[in-house]
């Protein structure tokens, strides 16, 4: 019985001691673990906190300027073809579809080498640019619609090497230029963009566009243009005149376009019938610019106008007269604006 005691105390004995060994073997491994190896293993895990923490809540990036400058090609064919038609940006209307794309097949198309050609007087560009192209201007449409028939003679499909084609046109000169852009809180981008033509390249209209990201960015292929088209609306330089126009910058405008002799500028601010000397000799803008320049602007007429001061006009009933008493325009406030009523020469 004592010997079975004495191995029993042995045993605990032997066993508290080994207990203590490794308990104080635990504590030299932590006490020796190198600083830099705990650094480390901190950043792993901070480094995991933070991209956990955008994947919650991605960084916002801002708009690259480059994307923006990219879309100018398709901001011109959409400037172009409004300005020119005069209509709204309707999509869904496939004759407004494929006006702007027969636009697009003609201007943007050079930059797409082999895909692109021009045969005789007409443009070819291939029919998977096409579609590139359209989903860029109409991404809501997912299928190219019929070609209307009052647009075949513009705007072809030829099988034979599956491409559009075109008539070759001359758009003369023109410019965009993109004025300022803003991200919104939704991701897209509003873009502002004016529209120049004519030899002077005077403004033509104004533009305001609502892009949004291509969807085609998720795709293997890298797409031309980062940006789709999602509104676009626009002010022409004559629907701004008529808004904010002060009778004194009409009157400036005037005395500018008399001092160049400027019939075609000039056509613009007249009221139809145009009467000369109390005559009409013009119904409209096309009879106007039939009329002889120094018939209408003589040197008498052209001195009274230059010696008017135009923020000094005088007022009357029917409107306001700029110039001598015998040499002189009038004009007045009509529903398109100041226009002139008539010129004394």
């Amino acid at each position: 019985m004592k010997r079975r005691n004495v191995l029993l105390v042995g045993t605990l004995f032997i066993g508290l001691l080994f207990c203590w060994s490794c308990s104080n073997s635990t504590e030299a491994e932590e006490v020796f673990v190198p600083v830099e190896e705990e650094n480390t293993e901190q950043n792993k895990v901070e480094k995991e906190q933070e991209n956990i923490q955008e994947e919650i809540d991605p960084k916002e990036e801002g708009v690259k300027e480059e994307n923006v400058e990219a879309m100018l090609p398709v901001f011109s064919v959409i400037n172009a073809y409004l300005c020119e038609k005069q209509g709204e940006y309707e999509g869904e209307n496939p004759d407004f579809y494929w006006g702007v794309l027969a636009y697009a097949i003609s201007k943007i198309g050079p930059s797409y080498g082999d895909l692109y050609g021009i045969k005789g007087e007409d443009i070819r560009l291939h029919r998977i640019v096409v579609e590139e192209l359209a989903g860029i201007f109409f991404p809501n449409i997912l299928e190219l619609p019929k070609i209307p028939s009052p647009l075949k003679k513009q705007v072809w499909y030829n099988s034979n090497d599956d491409s559009y084609y075109c008539r070759v046109g001359e758009p003369g000169e023109v410019k965009t230029e993109i004025i300022s852009y803003e991200k919104n809180d939704d991701g897209s981008v509003t873009v502002l963009a004016s529209y120049k033509a004519g030899d002077t390249l005077e403004e033509i209209a104004s533009f305001l566009y609502l892009l949004r990201e291509n969807p085609a960015l998720d795709g293997t292929v890298e797409p031309d243009f980062y940006y789709t088209i999602d509104s676009v609306s626009y002010e022409t330089s004559r629907e701004s005149a008529i808004q904010g126009e002060s009778p004194e910058d009409f009157a400036a405008k005037v005395q500018s376009a008399i001092a160049l002799r400027d019939m075609e500028t000039l056509s613009l601010y007249i009221q139809y019938p145009f009467k000369l000397d109390e005559m009409v000799i013009a119904a409209n803008e096309k009879e106007f610019m039939e009329l002889d320049q120094d018939m209408v602007i003589t040197e008498e007429l052209a001195r009274g106008i230059q010696d008017t001061d135009a923020a000094h006009i005088l007022e009357v009933q029917s409107g306001y007269m700029m110039g001598e008493e015998q040499y002189n325009i009038w004009f007045a406030l009509t529903k398109e604006g100041y226009k002139i009523t008539g010129i004394n020469k």
